[in-house]
């Protein structure tokens, strides 16, 4: 099961949650799948944002859902932080922190003050911090992988100490038009992983994303959108979407007196990142069938890291996949 919860509803300002659910992180990894203007997510969303774990948070809202904050404390810091490897004949959990403590405050800044097709403007934060262990003596830092093919482009490397997430994201639609945009900014600290176990520089991921919607339709955008000339199926054809999206993920380091390298010590790391364009359509049918077209051009900047054409040793560093 996704989401397993008990909630308290003590009031619009102070609601009380226990269970597993998503992490209080991100515009993009928050939004529900069914909401989603694209077939996949955001790098950062998928990679950056914790995720689901479990715990428990207070939440609410303010000025008839003109203010709303979260608040909670996880076992781990998500699902999307952690996979399984096999070491001899045990399966070890690695890339997760320790406890979480994670908030996310958004509101709608310009709803009284700004001009009409600003006033649906919403504008977010976002912090997650946690604590990440070197147990098992494995590489326990954030990993990196493509759409679609889900190449890996940065490996996990040595870390050990705090895990802080950083996080801005802004939401705009007025009429049939829409727009999103968020910035994620990740250190995993490395304390005493140098050959020496010398405290080397933070990794830093950064990862962004900016995309457009414009409902051919012209149904006023909302999640979900509702047929203005009814649902299939209910006398109507459904809302139709054009969507485009540039999405980026990045890692590297601050600059020490060694030059870059790709080891998972390095103490200067070799930065690499992935750039991905997806266009698109959504075509809403009804409330129970949505039908997604992307095209997604994927560029990687790091031709060491990326994948080989079949029986060679050629790198593609730039590709396109059709879903």
């Amino acid at each position: 099961w996704k989401d397993v919860y008990a909630e308290l509803n003590a009031a619009d300002w102070l609601q009380i949650r226990g269970g597993q659910f998503k992490i209080p992180y991100g515009l993009d990894q928050t939004s529900g799948e069914t909401n989603l203007d694209f077939i996949y997510r955001s790098l950062g969303g998928d990679y950056l944002s914790p995720g689901r774990d479990v715990g428990g948070e207070v939440h609410g809202r303010f000025f008839e859902r003109g203010l709303n904050y979260w608040v909670g404390g996880f076992r781990h810091d998500g699902q999307n932080s952690r996979s399984s490897r096999d070491v001899g004949n045990e399966e070890i959990t690695v890339g997760e922190a320790g406890f979480t403590m994670a908030g996310r405050v958004t509101g709608l800044v310009l709803r009284k003050a700004g001009p009409t097709f600003l006033k649906g403007t919403a504008l977010s934060g976002s912090y997650a911090q946690g604590s990440v262990s070197d147990k098992g003596f494995l590489p326990n830092g954030l990993r990196g992988r493509t759409v679609v093919t889900q190449h890996t482009f940065f490996e996990r490397m040595f870390v050990k100490g705090p895990r802080r997430r950083y996080g801005t994201d802004v939401e705009w639609a007025y009429g049939p038009v829409g727009a999103r945009a968020e910035y994620m900014f990740v250190t995993d600290a490395r304390q005493q992983q140098g050959l020496g176990d010398e405290n080397l520089s933070d990794i830093r991921y950064k990862a962004w994303y900016v995309y457009g919607v414009w409902v051919v339709t012209r149904e006023p955008l909302a999640y979900p959108v509702e047929p203005r000339k009814g649902a299939v199926g209910l006398g109507g054809w459904g809302a139709l979407e054009l969507t485009a999206r540039f999405d980026k993920l990045g890692v590297d380091s601050v600059k020490g007196q060694d030059p870059p390298f790709r080891n998972t010590r390095a103490e200067t790391i070799f930065p690499s990142f992935d750039g991905v364009w997806t266009a698109g359509f959504t075509y809403r049918a009804n409330r129970w069938v949505k039908i997604q077209g992307n095209a997604i051009l994927v560029t990687l900047s790091d031709p060491e890291r990326a994948p080989r054409q079949p029986d060679t040793d050629i790198p593609i560093p730039k590709f396109w996949s059709y879903v």
